[in-house]
């Protein structure tokens, strides 16, 4: 071998490729060693300045190409449009007697009465309601005039529900959004490059409405007092569209295109398809119904998914993945969405890991399995939820409120009576979408509109110690643990607004309720209420009117106001239960990426909004 400057010739095209180092640039270093060599720098140590040179550092074996990514469909591709959408419009709540306002900005007042009388005033003549006016609802002191913002995720489906944030249009006089009903108003794509005299312009991608949530108590991680003038409608934008994802060619080409098309479309449906190619750029992925719920998921399952699809290929990459599930720390969530992007040709080679020594490699495996619908898996995800020392057992109990095989369900119900309040929480979840009888759901609709719910109810069969938990995300829901669950006798509670009061001087027998209207100020007709959990969120909620009987239903609280009491309830030791509150950190997203409020007098703009 040639040595230059005591450097052989192959270490230096070694160094230039770990370095990315060019050719040329190659060769003007060795030009450079050979004039210093032809000076007399025989030693190959000392530079022209006569100083020392530092010494070559060891050379390191290059590392071949990942094995996850290698030969993947993520090797070719980048992810583009990931983030989720943000979306905007304004609309109207109703059903705020003395905490609206008659106050609204010009333009948003045109903007509404329009809408509104497109929406609801034609159609309230055609059924002879001639009392109906725009105009005179935008004007109430009992409503709201709103900005209304959301997040629409990536690849979300059409008809795909997210949560929404309403906001009191700023430099007007409404006191509290809580307990109205935002009627349903579009959502648009702001574009910025819009000048005309339109309060907003934009495509129209979603739709909200629906009873408004405000946040009832600080949490004890927030400092803030919680602004009742801004609330939450929990699920109730509507995507009127796919919000497909693009995969966006890292080396463009017609034939890779087609080649991602083709085995996008083998591995998870063709019609209709997942994968269609846009040119030689970019391949455009819908997400399927079986991943509505985690299209992000979808989509790294879709980088994982090889572009060869031949028997062979397939045994030598299952062969080198149970090679690399051997490493003292592979990368395990990595190597699931591997096994699990192969399908289930690859089940018999990923069963002898399910009982693996290694608690995580074991998980891994038997997630790939039960994703793959194998019922040898489900046992073991089984086993895993039953160790209590196990890493990753709430993550398997999520799992199997995930899977399809209904056999899971034997493996949540004992979960309910748990004392780990989180597994308890998952277990119910996974419970609610298999749809078991352990879990049973009633409906509480609106008091402002009876064709919508306010929230549901689920009363969860249990020995375990009664809970209550509150959904504030997706749906909601309240999740009464211990389905006959009893109040603390005798009773007293008033709230200071006198939404409800409570009243049971006997240590057996009925709870008094009754409630002091906004409007007049008068008190509601006494309801005798069983003592009973469940029995008592049904009556703070249900709607005030009379059954066949005689007596009335219920007090028609809304979904903020019952949470409020059952929150106040348990802190003051009426009901045994703690009410677990949903960590959503939606509070403090929306705070963050929006614009604080407007001063008096200042139109919102598109501009103001800060919308991409």
């Amino acid at each position: 071998m040639t040595d230059i400057g005591g450097i052989g010739f192959p270490h230096l095209r070694n160094l230039a490729m770990r370095q990315f180092v060019n050719w040329g640039a190659l060769s003007a270093a060795l030009t450079a060693l050979l004039f210093a060599h032809s000076f007399g720098c025989t030693d190959g140590n000392w530079g022209m300045s006569g100083r020392r040179l530092p010494p070559e550092p060891t050379p390191t074996p290059e590392r071949p190409p990942d094995l996850i990514v290698r030969g993947t469909i993520g090797e070719k591709v980048v992810l583009s449009g990931a983030g989720p959408l943000r979306v905007r419009g304004f609309g109207l709540v109703i059903g705020l007697p003395d905490q609206g306002t008659t106050e609204c900005p010009a333009a948003l007042r045109d903007y509404l009465i329009e809408r509104l009388t497109k929406d609801y005033e034609l159609d309230a003549v055609a059924d002879g309601k001639d009392g109906f006016s725009s105009t005179k609802l935008v004007d109430s002191p009992d409503t709201a005039a709103v900005e209304v913002n959301a997040f629409i995720p990536a690849g979300a489906p059409r008809g795909s529900r997210f949560d929404v944030y309403v906001q009191a249009a700023g430099g007007t006089q409404t006191r509290s959004l809580e307990g109205g009903l935002l009627l349903p108003c579009e959502l648009k794509i702001v574009d910025l490059s819009y000048t005309g005299d339109r309060l907003i312009a934009g495509r129209t991608v979603g739709r909200a409405g629906g009873p408004v949530f405000t946040n009832p108590y600080v949490s004890e991680d927030r400092a803030a007092a919680v602004d009742p003038r801004n609330g939450f409608v929990i699920g109730g934008g509507f995507s009127l569209e796919n919000r497909n994802m693009r995969l966006a060619m890292t080396d463009p080409s017609y034939a890779d295109t087609r080649r991602i098309e083709f085995r996008i479309n083998e591995r998870f449906g063709q019609s209709p398809k997942t994968a269609e190619a846009m040119g030689q750029g970019h391949v455009e992925v819908r997400t399927p119904p079986g991943y509505a719920d985690d299209p992000m998921r979808f989509i790294r399952l879709v980088s994982h998914v090889h572009m060869d699809n031949q028997p062979a290929f397939h045994d030598e990459r299952l062969r080198a993945l149970a090679e690399l599930a051997e490493d003292p720390a592979p990368p395990y969530e990595e190597l699931a969405l591997a096994w699990e992007a192969i399908g289930r040709v690859g089940i018999n080679r990923i069963q002898p890991l399910y009982r693996h020594a290694n608690p995580e490699t074991s998980f891994a495996a038997a997630q790939a399995g039960l994703r793959l619908a194998d019922f040898e898996a489900l046992g073991v995800m089984g086993q895993i939820v039953r160790d209590a020392a196990h890493p990753r057992r709430l993550e398997a109990v999520n799992e199997l409120g995930r899977t399809h095989l209904r056999q899971a369900v034997g493996f949540l119900v004992p979960l309910l009576d748990s004392a780990d309040a989180d597994l308890r929480i998952a277990a119910y979840e996974g419970l609610l979408k298999h749809r078991h009888p352990a879990v049973r759901t009633r409906k509480i609709a609106s008091v402002l509109d009876p064709n919508m719910v306010s929230f549901s109810l689920d009363m969860v069969a249990t020995s375990g110690k009664p809970m209550i938990y509150i959904r504030r995300t997706g749906e909601p829901r309240i999740a009464v643990f211990g389905a006959r669950a009893a109040c603390q006798m005798p009773l007293f509670y008033s709230h200071p607004d006198g939404w409800v009061t409570l009243n049971a001087l006997e240590s057996t027998g009925e709870i008094s309720m009754f409630r002091r209207t906004r409007r007049t100020n008068q008190l509601s007709d006494e309801l005798l209420v069983p003592p009973r959990i469940s029995d008592l969120i049904v009556s703070m909620a249900d709607l005030p009117i009379k059954n066949d009987a005689g007596r009335i239903r219920g007090i028609g609280l809304g979904y903020s106001r019952v949470v409020f009491v059952l929150h106040a309830l348990s802190r003051e030791g009426i009901i045994s239960a703690p009410v677990i509150v949903e960590r959503s950190g939606l509070e403090e997203r929306f705070e963050q990426e929006l614009p604080p409020e407007r001063p008096e007098g200042d139109l919102p703009t598109v501009s103001d909004t800060g919308l991409e």
